[in-house]
């Protein structure tokens, strides 16, 4: 074999290899997601999307709940005044 076939035969092994590894790379990421998901269901544990959700609802609550506090004093005083 001449030198430029070797160089050749390297490089596609090292390019094969190469490719192996990012097959087994996306295998890893598939099966780490696999298991955070079968511990976030184990776990009961809400996602991102439903965390967001429930903490606008709370903000609005306690502005709600600010808005009525402000009503109600209001009306006591009124009260007071009777």
């Amino acid at each position: 074999m001449n030198k430029e076939k070797k160089y050749n035969n390297l490089f596609t092994l090292a390019s094969g290899f190469l490719n192996g590894l990012e097959g087994a790379k996306a295998q890893s990421k598939e099966r780490i997601k696999a298991r955070i998901n079968r511990i976030i269901e184990k776990y009961n544990l809400v996602t991102e999307e439903e965390f967001k959700e429930l903490k606008e609802m709370v903000i609005k609550a306690r502005q709600e709940n600010d808005r009525l506090l402000k009503k109600v004093r209001v009306l006591e005083k009124k009260i007071k005044n009777i």
